[in-house]
C-alpha cells in the first residue's frame, strides 16, 4: 500500500483529485484479482482434463483409442 502512497504523491501535482487515484487504485487491484482468479480457474480445468484422461485410460481396450486421440490433440497443449 505504501507504493500506492509514494505514486499518488508524485501525480498529485498533475491535477489528479485523491479520489481519482483511489479510484485508479482500486481498478488495479481489482484487476490483479480477476487475473489471479483466471489463473486459478486454469489450472483447476487442466486438472480436471488430466482426470478425465485418467478415467479413460481405466476403460476396456475399446476406448484405448479415443484415449490416445484425446493424447494426441492435448499433447501440445500445456496441461
Amino acid at each position: 500500500m505504501r507504493k500506492y502512497h509514494v505514486l499518488a504523491r508524485l501525480l498529485k501535482g498533475k491535477n489528479l483529485s485523491f479520489a481519482v487515484l483511489n479510484h485508479f487504485f482500486a481498478s488495479l487491484n481489482h484487476f490483479s484479482a480477476s487475473l489471479k482468479h483466471f489463473s486459478a480457474a486454469q489450472k483447476h480445468s487442466s486438472a480436471a482434463l488430466k482426470h478425465s484422461i485418467a478415467f479413460l485410460e481405466d476403460f476396456p481396450a475399446s476406448r484405448k483409442s479415443q484415449v490416445a486421440a484425446l493424447k494426441f490433440y492435448f499433447a501440445d497443449k500445456k496441461l
